[in-house]
């Protein structure tokens, strides 16, 4: 490795590790005032808060490694700039791409190290960190029970495999609610499909319902049975149970989930959001790297401070932009409207295209 590839690494890889630090502090910070008066009022001790907290780190560290990598990247150049670095490398017949080489390579790292992290590590320290909330810090499952919970899946210890769309769990309502029963030998028998379904006396009152009889094949045998309503008092499924199995789909690894999904679509059910977190599990890591490429060619040129200034901020309104249209594809995606791996990669083929193009139109 070349002696200005080695500087160029170390000047970036110092002030991410600070804003990284910097950055985990400020989400756990925030945390802090969002269960504080939890913490008062159950009295909860030194120790599950520091287990807590230390659990959360590296959900802080993945969600916060990208702009910890633009504002690194930024104070980079910056620097090169200020001290007409950029200048002397320019003339001694450096390419903007020669500049950008040891960059792309600490973005290349922080990708791996990101969706290892992500993959590997998260899922035990945030289900332990969750744990801790609700059993030492909130002490009180009810909290809960105002969200509204999308997409759950649940497997019953009775053979039943329960698909919802989303349950309002204060007023324990289901909308577009699923039923596969399977006979013990794991072979489908029946399906049942309720637009919504609501839990009121220990018995799930389903409205506008659909049934069919299935082979072991899952092909539906005769015809369908359409119910306008319908009492659902053989399943002993509770409220409880879903909002529990909501959870844990949180907590699940890219194998752990792809292996779900594909269970899951024996079963002829719609995964368009599970299918969106599967691909995002691998895009999102390589938000980094789109971070430095939306950085370099606006704060790679050589300027005065006033357009250096602008150039800055022009580039914090394309990273806005980024996450905007992150988010949309995302939505759509969930929705159906997008092929699930368009919406985890929309975004970053998108912005990783432009700055490239900008980058060839830039040297010509």
């Amino acid at each position: 490795m070349k002696i200005l590839d080695r500087y160029i690494i170390r000047e970036l890889v110092v002030p991410i590790i600070f804003c990284s630090i910097s950055l985990i502090m400020l989400f756990l910070i925030a945390d802090i005032f969002d269960n504080l008066s939890d913490m008062l009022k159950n009295k909860t001790s030194l120790k599950y808060i520091l287990q807590y907290y230390l659990n959360l780190v590296p959900l802080g560290f993945t969600q916060t490694i990208p702009w910890a990598t633009l504002l690194g990247t930024v104070y980079l150049l910056t620097q090169l700039n200020r001290n007409n670095e950029l200048l002397a490398m320019k003339a001694n017949g450096l390419s903007i791409e020669s500049i950008m080489v040891p960059i792309l390579f600490v973005g290349l790292v922080l990708g791996i190290t990101t969706f290892v992290v992500n993959d590997r590590i998260v899922p035990a320290t945030y289900l332990a960190a969750k744990n801790i909330l609700e059993s030492q810090i909130e002490r009180n499952i009810s909290k809960k029970q105002g969200l509204i919970l999308y997409d759950v899946t649940y497997f019953s210890p009775d053979n039943e495999l329960f698909y919802i769309q989303s349950f309002e769990a204060k007023n324990n309502l289901a909308k577009n609610m699923n039923v596969v029963f399977f006979s013990p030998e794991k072979k489908m028998e029946r399906k049942l499909s309720a637009k919504e379904a609501e839990y009121r006396d220990g018995i799930w009152k389903l409205k506008r319902v659909t049934a069919y009889e299935m082979s072991a094949q899952g092909r539906i045998v005769g015809e369908p049975l359409y119910l306008a309503e319908r009492d659902f008092n053989e399943v002993r499924v509770t409220p409880k149970d879903l909002i529990e199995a909501s959870r844990e789909s949180v907590f699940l690894s890219y194998k752990e989930l792809k292996n779900q999904i594909e269970k899951l679509k024996k079963h002829q059910l719609h995964l368009h959001a599970e299918e969106v977190e599967l691909h995002n599990k691998l895009a999102s890591p390589w938000q980094n790297l789109i971070m430095i490429l939306i950085a370099v060619p606006l704060l790679s040129v050589v300027a005065k401070r006033k357009q250096f200034a602008m150039n800055i901020l022009i580039c914090l309104g394309v990273v806005l932009t980024f996450h905007i249209t992150t988010a949309v594809a995302q939505a759509l995606g969930k929705s159906g409207t997008l092929l699930p791996p368009l919406a985890a990669w929309l975004a970053i083929l998108v912005f990783a295209t432009i700055t490239v193009l900008k980058l060839d139109l830039g040297n010509k």
